[in-house]
């Protein structure tokens, strides 16, 4: 543990947190490296068409020359037939796989922890409140925490509303982040990834992510099969070899390309997804929303009237409900009724009221409208991106087929003629369109990956406008008085900023490769295999416990780190919350605000 001296004021310095996720892994296998490989494909594509033209040359020389070509050895015609083998073996084995264990993911997931983790951090360091205050004082700030990123700065504010052994009949209390502090108990339950519910487009990215990963192996294997048909080393090259040569090296880089986009616009993807989940998380943890500029003409222990974090599945039905603001002693009753301001008011009034509440629900109904059409073009583009994708494994895996038995099933002119020279099942032209449909096939599930990542990051923002208030403004297509921003901050005499990652008000952690490999939850050698195989969706597929909800992965801890200290989303009991009469917990989790220089302390 790295010693941080105290400052003059007697606290130490807040904990250092990285911008965005970078570090090292997200250099190693993040967007960037990809996009890298990416411009090298596209460079090595235009190399090829150049070289190409110096190739003929030396081909029509040898053809002149009338270059003899030997019959292929044994040893590499058998070389190409156990190739092909392993090409037909590999896709069988997929197939197997993701009839096993992709048909789960319609209703189980497993998303690496880290980047849920980030964001949720980043939400609460922007948004919980490290005190509730009185009306009229100014919030306090502790440990160094007067930035941009202060509570005051955002339009709405977040606070938990999870029962306590304190709390008092079925009042609810809204308590900040230093109002939180308690102690897990027990062992933790530190997992490196979430087991949450699953979707059928999630299904559709996996098997995408596992089927592109596998067809890296196919296309080594049908390199390799080329190599070994067309003599290039056993040095029994015929005229025919390197124009099938150039071909294969062609579509390889194209592949390449491929690849590398593929990957990005998955890690784009779940970008997106592991910042919802970081708001479902908290939804589900029992923080609810709160308008800033409301909470702040309301003094502590009187009620305030909160609104549940949205969700973007189609089933849900927000709720709005008063709480009592961090004083469980002076909390009244949350039955609601007219305030002091309502009593008198006139039937225009009235009347304005009854029209702002029909254009609201007529602007969540348009935005629900919204995120189902967007939801279901995204199924639908993931569906056929996993087509096109399979597509192409299988004209890789029937070219390295036809590579590797043509050797045995060509016929001879005489003993003395090239092994190859009167084969027509795999000529050049036969291979071109064989590798045509095969691209075809892959820039076509390029097409349908931008379009569901474009949908789906649709649907994020629809879920943040309604969690910030702006359901109104988006309705009316213009800013406007029906929502908190852009209103002024009185205090700072600036805008007040949405809480939302689509803007990039709050920052969006950054995913590589390395999240979905260092969540592999098998370390043995069936897990290492498994993950050089089918590559980083293998960590994804759950398992028949994991369905089931009876594997470990049931209980959980989330560590998020705020520059006040830690809070961890837990599970198990803690010392503080509010428990049933067998012991259990009321909350399905309980929310934990560990002070700076006190997490580490407990197993957590």
């Amino acid at each position: 543990m790295v010693h941080r001296p105290r400052r003059a004021d007697g606290h130490r310095p807040p904990l250092p947190r990285l911008q965005n996720g970078v570090g090292p892994r997200r250099l190693l296998f993040g967007p960037t490296l990809l996009k890298t490989l990416m411009k090298i494909g596209i460079a090595g594509l235009i190399y090829i068409f150049l070289a190409h033209s110096a190739v003929l040359s030396k081909i029509m020389e040898d053809e002149i020359s009338g270059l003899a070509v030997l019959q292929l050895p044994l040893g590499a015609r058998l070389a190409g037939a156990v190739l092909a083998v392993l090409s037909v073996a590999l896709v069988t084995f997929s197939y197997m796989l993701l009839i096993q264990r992709g048909s789960l993911m319609a209703t189980t997931s497993l998303y690496p922890r880290r980047p849920i983790e980030e964001n949720i951090g980043s939400l609460l360091d922007a948004a919980w409140p490290e005190l509730t205050y009185s009306q009229g004082a100014k919030a306090p700030h502790q440990h160094g925490s007067t930035t941009a990123a202060s509570p005051s700065a955002y339009s709405i504010q977040l606070l938990y509303v999870g029962r306590m052994a304190e709390d008092e009949g079925g009042d609810r209390v809204a308590r900040s982040r230093f109002e939180c502090a308690a102690n897990p108990e027990g062992e933790g339950h530190i997992r490196s990834h979430w087991l949450t519910s699953g979707s059928p487009l999630a299904k559709n990215i996996v098997q995408i992510m596992v089927w592109e990963w596998v067809s890296v192996w196919l296309a080594t294997l049908l390199i390799l099969g080329t190599l070994c048909f067309n003599g290039f080393l056993t040095n029994n090259r015929n005229p025919d070899s390197f124009p099938r040569l150039t071909v294969m090296l062609i579509y390889l880089v194209a592949y390449m390309v491929h690849f590398c986009y593929v990957w990005i616009v998955c890690l784009r993807f779940f970008r997106d997804v592991f910042g919802g989940a970081a708001w479902s998380l908290l939804e589900r943890a029992r923080f609810v929303v709160a308008e800033s500029l409301k909470l702040r003409s309301h003094s502590r222990g009187s009620l305030f009237r909160f609104r549940s974090i949205d969700k973007a599945n189609e089933n849900f039905v927000p709720t709005a409900f008063n709480a009592a603001l961090g004083h469980p002693a002076t909390s009244p009753s949350p039955t609601l009724g007219l305030s002091s301001n309502d009593l008198g008011k006139s039937d225009t009034a009235t009347a304005e009221q009854d029209e702002g509440a029909a254009e609201f629900r007529d602007a969540l109904a348009m935005i629900g409208s919204a995120q189902k059409t967007e939801r279901a073009t995204a199924t639908a583009a993931s569906a056929l991106a996993v087509e096109r994708v399979v597509a192409n494994a299988i004209v890789m895996t029937g070219v390295t087929l036809s590579s590797g038995f043509a050797s045995w099933t060509s016929s001879q002119f005489s003993q003395n003629s090239p092994n190859n020279t009167t084969t027509t099942q795999i000529g050049s032209l036969a291979l071109l369109a064989s590798l045509s449909l095969g691209a075809v096939a892959m820039f076509t599930s390029a097409m349908h990956l931008e379009i569901l990542s474009s949908a789906f990051r649709n649907i994020l923002s629809l879920k943040e406008t309604k969690i910030n208030g702006l359901a109104v403004d988006h309705y009316r297509k213009r800013p406007g008085g029906g929502s908190a921003y852009p209103l002024s901050d009185t205090q700072t005499g600036g805008p007040m900023k949405p809480l939302t990652f689509t803007m990039e008000t709050v920052p969006l952690a950054e995913v590589g490769l390395g999240d979905f490999f260092g969540s592999s939850r098998s370390r043995g050698w069936k897990g290492l295999l498994g993950m050089a195989l089918f590559g980083p969706g293998y960590a994804m597929l759950p398992q028949v416990g994991d369905h089931e909800r009876k594997s470990a992965e049931v209980d959980f801890d989330f560590v998020a780190r705020l520059r006040t200290g830690t809070v961890v989303l837990t599970t198990r009991a803690t010392d503080r919350h509010a428990k049933n009469r067998d012991g259990s917990n009321v909350e399905s989790i309980n929310v934990c605000h560990i002070a700076e220089g006190g997490y580490g302390k407990e197993d957590c």
